[in-house]
């Protein structure tokens, strides 16, 4: 029996997977096109780009007063202000439209940060005509640039010297100073305004491999809950999933950036894994008003493993057999002759390993054991 109609904006293949697993009809907005065979499994399809502004495209009105649409998610980044665009056309309990835009907007995000006395990382919003010598007065080199809506590093860029930083501004947001540290990222499930969960993930290999949960002691666990605990209520989150990037560095713990969505990197799964709970279920309950059940308690670590093995031609892949042997699950879409090119983001992949263990100590032994035996050789092209 059906539990009633939702509109799902993006496309994740777990979140419909989930939604649909739990008697949802789905309607799907998504950006761009899905596989075939997802289109039979839902009720509607839109394809129709994604803004980030408050308007509700005119194209989609007449179909969202067609249904009678329970609630609105939205699981990717692109697709959080316009979920929360419908959410408040159709009068749908969620996160607002001003909440989700602090949640998104890199330079709203760090600007109200700031404001409300949260240890953020030295920034300048890199308004038109703004003077080279300001920046600098303000950030030393190396400088990171970014754009305010991207994420996973797309967009991003490190320069170095003066001449670099003048000829990237134009098309930039955002300036940052180069922070030495541990980044770490706590994900946050939160009903009717409280914390029911939370998981540090610790970035072992940055862009690469991450261990859930992170190996902290109950102090540095402590000070991270609290941080996170902070920035939640103060930027008025009272439902949803949130994923918080930090870094503890040698003056304490930085705000990296927030999202109010499910995170990225294979997060979900590790929770999966490590908790013993499905995290998408539990994030649709949430957004359906429901308390979920949770266990808070980790009962195994675990650890992706994310594969790229850079730009070039594929000439060999060598240990995938031993690589199978001792991943919960490994999928290498990689075959000789094979073009790859440079890795824009940190979406963007050839494969993922999943490991599970009892403890840090064997985590490390496996991942030992991957590297001694399994690489993939690449020829410049």
């Amino acid at each position: 029996m059906s539990k009633g109609v939702i509109l799902l904006v993006g496309y994740r293949r777990e979140a419909l997977r989930a939604a649909l697993g739990l008697g949802y009809q789905v309607i799907l907005w998504n950006d761009a096109s899905i596989p075939k065979f997802q289109e039979k499994k839902i009720t509607k399809k839109i394809l129709h780009p994604f803004q980030d502004i408050r308007k509700v495209p005119s194209k989609l009105i007449p179909l969202l007063k067609k249904y009678h649409i329970q609630f609105v998610s939205g699981v990717t980044e692109k697709s959080v202000l316009p979920a929360a665009s419908v959410r408040e056309f159709l009068g749908l309990p969620g996160p607002r439209f001003k909440v989700a835009k602090l949640c998104r907007d890199k330079t709203a995000m760090k600007t109200y940060a700031k404001k409300k006395k949260i240890r953020v990382t030295p920034f300048v919003v890199l308004k038109k005509n703004i003077p080279l010598k300001e920046i600098e007065k303000r950030l030393s080199y190396p400088v990171v640039l970014k754009k305010k809506a991207l994420y996973g590093r797309r967009g991003l860029k490190i320069v170095k010297q003066p001449s670099q930083l003048k000829k990237a501004l134009k098309s930039m947001h955002l300036a940052e100073k180069m922070i030495r540290g541990k980044e770490f990222s706590i994900e946050s499930f939160i009903h009717q305004g409280k914390i029911l969960f939370r998981n540090p993930t610790e970035y072992y290999e940055l862009y690469t491999i991450n261990f859930v949960p992170a190996f902290l002691s109950p102090k540095k666990l402590k000070a991270l809950h609290d941080f996170n605990d902070d920035i939640i209520k103060k930027f008025g989150i009272r439902d949803g999933v949130t994923h918080l990037e930090c870094y503890w560095t040698k003056d304490g713990i930085l705000f990296g950036e927030i999202a109010l969505r499910p995170p990225g990197g294979y997060i979900m799964n590790l929770i999966k894994i490590a908790y013993g709970f499905d995290p998408w279920k539990a994030f649709f309950e949430i957004e359906a008003g429901n308390k979920p059940h949770l266990s808070r308690r980790p009962k195994k670590v675990a650890a992706s493993w994310i594969v790229h093995p850079g730009e070039g031609r594929v000439r060999k892949v060598v240990g995938l057999k031993h690589l199978q042997k001792i991943a919960l699950d490994a999928k290498i879409n990689l075959k000789p002759g094979q073009i790859i090119s440079k890795r824009m983001g940190t979406g963007e992949n050839v494969g993922r390993i999943l490991l599970e263990s009892t403890s840090r100590k064997r985590l490390m032994k496996d991942i030992n054991k991957i590297r001694e035996n399994f690489r993939i050789e690449m020829d410049s092209w």
